[in-house]
């Protein structure tokens, strides 16, 4: 029999808002989180502005000597968990005796390290990168974090299909439940902002010279930014059972892929 699956809690962090709340109240109230970027010089790009989320602080979230340790697309994606596992009422003690599984998608994973680590290397010396930038870079690290912080022992997923990866993340755990290989998941995606991404969608002709506008016949472009978004899904029995807030049921999800070509950027 098909197991009915339910959302139970939400964690955001994003330019407009951290925690769901924020995020909501900014959102319907047409709050833009994109302005000018911050994280580097743009003077050599086609476009200058980005969702950069410049009000986070990771010890708000995690232990400092912790939060030294990984990366940023890392803390985002714990920071959002905390704030999911937070909403969904679930206690420590209940989580360590069930089976929690970390499913998460990225686009350009823990690049920030690698930038950093790249940086050292060019306009210094091949001996200035330190050992913590190539220690937090795999991407596979990001699921790893978020099932330490949390004492999760259930599997850990990565997944890496770019604008799709949150989605691909939700629809595995959905599928980890439906196979009783899990009793909870944290499902979601996170990025950090990077200089490697923004630069590589000005080059394509991808970037939006002052807004993102994705439903107006004038769009000129998308706009990247960073942020994490986390959901926690558990069976809706054991929802019901524990009188948690029920945000959704999932019933389902498909993919598809065009398998004949990569996708082209094309400026108008």
């Amino acid at each position: 029999m098909k197991k009915r699956v339910a959302v139970t809690g939400l964690g955001v962090i994003s330019s407009i808002g951290i925690g769901k709340d924020a995020f909501w109240d900014n959102l319907i109230n047409g709050v833009s989180g994109i302005s000018q970027v911050g994280a580097f010089d743009t003077s050599h790009h086609t476009a200058h502005i980005g969702g950069e989320v410049k009000n986070f602080r990771s010890e708000d979230f995690i232990d400092k000597r912790r939060a030294r340790l990984v990366g940023r697309a890392s803390q985002l994606a714990i920071a959002a968990t905390k704030l999911a596992l937070e909403d969904t009422k679930l206690e420590k003690s209940t989580i360590s005796n069930r089976i929690a599984s970390v499913c998460l998608g990225t686009t350009m994973g823990e690049i920030e390290s690698v930038e950093k680590a790249d940086h050292a290397w060019i306009n210094t010396s091949l001996k200035e990168v330190k050992n913590i930038n190539l220690q937090q870079s795999p991407v596979n690290n990001m699921p790893s974090n978020v099932a330490i912080e949390f004492n999760l022992r259930g599997r850990n997923r990565i997944f890496t299909t770019a604008c799709a990866a949150g989605n691909y993340a939700i629809g595995y755990g959905y599928d980890l439940l439906q196979a009783d290989e899990a009793d909870i998941i944290i499902a979601g995606g996170s990025d950090s902002f990077s200089w490697i991404a923004f630069t590589g969608f000005n080059k394509v002709g991808a970037t939006a010279p002052e807004k993102c506008q994705p439903f107006d016949k004038n769009r000129k472009g998308m706009i990247p930014g960073e942020g994490a978004g986390i959901v926690v899904l558990e069976p809706l029995e054991q929802a019901m059972e524990r009188g948690t807030h029920i945000y959704a049921e999932i019933l389902g999800y498909g993919l598809s892929c065009d398998a004949n070509h990569i996708g082209v950027f094309l400026r108008v």
